[in-house]
């Protein structure tokens, strides 16, 4: 695998590690490590360890890690022990224990997939002031889907798929979780929302509108298609879209 230690500046990127007898990536900050970011990685099917562990370090860390697969690993997929995490557009699937354990003082998880991980899907030993879990696909792990260990910080996870409509089950939450706004599908490409289908009878004139909620944190979270089935002729006229000044 990799090691890492004492860096002051770590960037990791297009490198596949897989099959290590250990940790894939090992990341010990202490104690001048301040900023760690991984993207494009496979780290993937460990033997005895984690996908990527960045531990040791120290308060004001940053790690970010976009488009990482950290699949099948015998431990967790990703541990991360940063005062800030962010993940993106990322797949930690089928690890053997907890898919992302994590000690952030803050943390945005969006845009990936969390699924069939032995033990917890996300799991937050503790958290300083805030996380944010948003247009993600978490189901099927083994435990919860989510757990909150931190007393008085709520850990918003609105807008993700938890493999149903009507969203996690209670088991699926452990601790302070707000689940609100579950998807009704799975995120589309970059996290984008797909609306159900709006089923219309032909006449003269048909006019269809669509509202949806909940972009947050900078992410375009909205994909509209429009489409005419069975129909010899289609004449779509004007298409108008308003952005609400809110997201």
């Amino acid at each position: 695998g990799i090691l890492i230690d004492n860096g002051q500046t770590t960037t990791i990127e297009n490198t596949t590690v897989t099959g290590s007898s250990e940790t894939n990536i090992y990341i010990d900050g202490e104690p001048i490590t301040r900023s760690v970011v991984i993207t494009n990685v496979v780290a993937s099917q460990s033997q005895n360890g984690d996908g990527i562990a960045a531990v040791a370090t120290p308060e004001q860390d940053t790690i970010t890690l976009t488009n990482i697969s950290a699949v099948g690993n015998n431990d967790d997929g990703l541990d991360i022990g940063t005062a800030v995490l962010n993940l993106d557009q990322s797949t930690v699937n089928g690890n053997g224990d907890i898919g992302i354990i994590a000690t952030p003082d803050r943390a945005n998880i969006t845009r990936s997939s969390v699924q069939n991980n032995g033990d917890n899907g996300i799991q937050f030993l503790s958290l300083g002031t805030e996380a944010t879990v948003s247009l993600n696909s978490i189901l099927g792990n083994g435990e919860a889907a989510v757990v909150n260990d931190q007393e008085g910080v709520t850990v918003d996870a609105q807008n993700n798929w938890w493999g149903t409509a009507s969203g996690p089950s209670e088991a699926d939450i452990v601790g302070d979780v707000n689940t609100n706004a579950a998807l009704a599908s799975p995120p589309g490409p970059n996290g984008a929302i797909n609306p159900a289908a709006v089923t219309v009878e032909p006449t003269e004139q048909t006019s269809v509108g669509i509202q949806l909620e909940g972009a947050r944190n900078g992410v375009t979270a909205y994909q509209f298609d429009l489409s005419v089935a069975n129909s010899s002729v289609a004449n779509i006229s004007a298409i108008n879209a308003t952005n609400d000044p809110e997201f």
